[in-house]
């Protein structure tokens, strides 16, 4: 968890050394999945939302991150997203595996459009 006072860089720089790069591009790709992003922290983890509406958050534990898609529920079709619930999902991505990145970022410009077409942000 993002401790008092602290930056995400340096909440990324105390996770595994093999979890990093993947924090790094899920950190990356987030920014950039949609113009208008913004990040803070909130629940105390990196917590990304767009027009006031949350979309995205990131978890690191020992061996893998989990990128947490909060209206994941209602993407269909994206066979990475985990869990089950009424809305959220997640991604599990683990430490020195490479990455499924264009299946990731189909994840969050879907999550953006159904975000956008519903009017939540």
């Amino acid at each position: 968890k993002v401790q008092d006072g602290e930056s995400i860089d340096a909440w990324i720089l105390r996770a595994p050394t093999d979890l990093q790069p993947v924090l790094h591009g899920l950190r990356e790709r987030v920014l950039a999945s949609a113009p208008g992003m913004v990040e803070s922290v909130k629940w105390r983890h990196p917590y990304y939302s767009l027009n006031g509406e949350g979309l995205f958050s990131l978890m690191w534990f020992t061996a893998h991150v989990n990128l947490e898609v909060w209206y994941g529920a209602h993407l269909g079709g994206h066979d990475l997203l985990q869990g089950s619930g009424k809305h959220a999902r997640h991604v599990k991505v683990h430490a020195n595996a490479q990455p499924p990145w264009s299946a990731i970022e189909a994840i969050l410009a879907a999550a953006c459009e159904r975000a956008a077409a519903s009017g939540e942000a």
